[in-house]
């Protein structure tokens, strides 16, 4: 299943010692020029690379992408982003609230949600956790509205209890796994024991290419938006999170018409 991947450079750089010279110079163009790569079509960057479009799609799929309009739409988020950290001090934060939705919104229609609610709906057992207040919070206002149609999420509370429940899982089981990074240090032992036993997990992050979402069976992805730095710490809002949830009971319902007679 192709995933969308932000961070083009990061990307790029996992890939290089597998690319050949000609894909290592499309990618050097691409890095030099992404206003213009995200601007136009395929063949626009085929004619300035001096190669064939099949050539390109080749590199797009070494670099994890199912073809041009999936790397396009990426590129694009990308950009965006980065526009947004430039250009966040004299920002209308209320604009980009909206931008970070509809973001969110799109980075959803892209993934197969009718999948991942098809195999929650015949897991035998649901399990969430979230690596952060906000996280957990989200987590407990989904299971909030699956209860109204039946469906309940096993939330764990912390690490500890991550680890005390993990043994009692299977692959008839699902599991959700929340965080903002998808790079947290004491998770990664429970997410590669999990994918060798072959259970289901569903990474939900912020948009760009981390562990978790790497070692999940499905992705869904949020854009989240810096409104502010600190000394300490980012500030960010969890609402486009909250968006991601949504669409997920949302599909839910959509799924349960089908059976409705």
């Amino acid at each position: 299943m192709s995933v969308l991947i932000g961070n083009l450079s990061n990307l790029i750089n996992r890939q290089y010692l597998h690319l050949n010279e000609n894909e290592r110079q499309i990618c050097h163009f691409i890095l030099a020029n992404k206003q213009e790569v995200a601007s136009n079509n395929i063949s626009c960057l085929s004619q300035r690379c001096h190669c064939s479009n099949s050539t390109v799609h080749r590199l797009l799929k070494k670099l994890g992408f199912s073809g041009f309009s999936e790397f396009k739409f990426s590129l694009k988020l990308e950009l965006e982003q980065n526009t947004c950290e430039d250009e966040i001090s004299s920002a209308n934060l209320i604009e980009w609230q909206l931008q970070d939705i509809v973001a969110t919104q799109k980075l959803c229609l892209q993934s197969d949600i009718k999948s991942i609610v098809l195999k929650m709906f015949e897991a035998k057992n649901i399990y969430g956790y979230g690596t952060g207040s906000g996280q957990h919070n989200a987590l407990r206002e989904l299971n909030r509205s699956l209860m109204s149609i039946g469906k309940y999420i096993n939330i764990i509370p912390a690490k500890k209890e991550f680890d005390l429940v993990m043994p009692s899982m299977s692959s008839q089981d699902f599991i959700i796994i929340i965080s903002l990074s998808g790079e947290t240090e004491g998770l990664k032992p429970n997410i590669i024991t999990l994918s060798q036993y072959k259970i289901p997990i569903l990474s939900i992050t912020h948009f760009n290419d981390n562990f978790l979402a790497r070692n999940s069976s499905y992705n869904l992805y949020y854009q989240a938006t810096v409104l502010s730095k600190t000394k300490d710490r980012d500030l960010i809002s969890m609402l486009s999170l909250s968006v991601v949830c949504d669409m997920l009971y949302r599909e839910f319902i959509n799924y349960l018409r089908l059976f409705e007679v």
